[in-house]
């Protein structure tokens, strides 16, 4: 695509040709799936708040 990402890292991706490292290398399989498993407080509200709109 010929563009370039300053860092080599955009959002939770990391360019896999770069020293970096990745999110799974930096914290772990287990931890990063223990987070991303958590709920969040706001997509809770906000859920509640489009069901009580529609209703």
């Amino acid at each position: 695509m010929n563009f370039d990402i300053e860092g080599d890292k955009l959002g939770f991706g990391t360019d896999l040709f770069s020293d970096q490292k990745t999110l799974v290398e930096s914290i772990g399989i287990n931890d990063l799936n223990a987070e991303l498993g958590k709920i969040s407080s706001h997509l809770v509200h906000e859920s509640y708040m489009l069901r009580k709109i529609s209703e």
